[in-house]
């Protein structure tokens, strides 16, 4: 699983390179996609390697711990810590 904030980019390069090889599933209203490999030549997990698409983990984490940051909390606005 992927976000689309800042992979549409890559995303779009995936597709162009490997076609009918991959699949990128967009189920709606939830801004991520699973990226999928139709073939044996690759897995997923490579090509989502090969063109440092951030993953949907790895992207909430870096976003949450920006929120914590408190240089990046609004005034008067309170983030769990946990």
């Amino acid at each position: 699983m992927a976000h689309l904030d800042g992979n549409w980019d890559k995303l779009r390069a995936l597709r162009e390179k490997y076609g009918a090889k991959v699949s990128v599933f967009d189920p709606g209203h939830l801004a991520s996609v699973l990226i999928s490999s139709e073939t044996d030549e690759i897995t997923s997990a490579e090509m989502v390697e090969e063109f440092a698409i951030e993953l949907l983990h790895d992207y909430m984490e870096r976003s949450m711990a920006h929120r914590r940051d408190p240089q990046n909390i609004e005034e008067g606005l309170l983030l769990p810590t946990t």
